[in-house]
């Protein structure tokens, strides 16, 4: 007859604390999970910055745009002044015509850089909320 088992040889109970023990690789898993997110984060907002950047600098460039037409526009009005004063009707005309137009340009290059800054405000308030989560997801660590 074999011998009886011993008392304690039963299934075992979870550790006292009332929390059922965390196997390590579930623990792992999380670990790793939360640095990826925070990475992916971290990139996120690098990215949105970048995004942001690049559309600061572009509203820049069509505000630079609006300023040289609208000079442009200026001096043609000058011109048609100058033509004027001589007695050159016709070519003051012209030039009074040419400056209208480039006055249009301008005031449509004009509307192109506000709305260009526009989208950089925009693009700046993404790049801050992407720092923010990034921020949060370190946080976690």
């Amino acid at each position: 007859m074999p011998p009886p088992p011993p008392p304690n040889s039963g299934p075992t109970s979870p550790p006292p604390g009332g929390e059922p023990a965390k196997n390590h690789g579930q623990e792992r898993s999380a670990e790793v999970h939360e640095r990826n997110e925070a990475r992916k984060a971290e990139k996120d907002a690098e990215k949105a910055e970048k995004k942001a950047d690049k559309a600061e600098k572009k509203a820049e460039k069509e505000e630079k745009k609006a300023e040289k037409m609208e000079a442009k526009a200026e001096k043609t009005e000058a011109k048609a002044e100058k033509a004027e004063a001589k007695g050159q009707e016709k070519k003051a005309d012209k030039l009074e015509a040419k400056a209208d137009k480039q006055e249009k340009a301008a005031d449509k290059q004009e509307a192109k850089a506000d709305k260009a800054e526009k989208k950089a405000d925009e693009a700046k308030k993404e790049a801050d909320k992407a720092n923010d989560k990034a921020d949060k997801a370190k946080g976690k660590k």
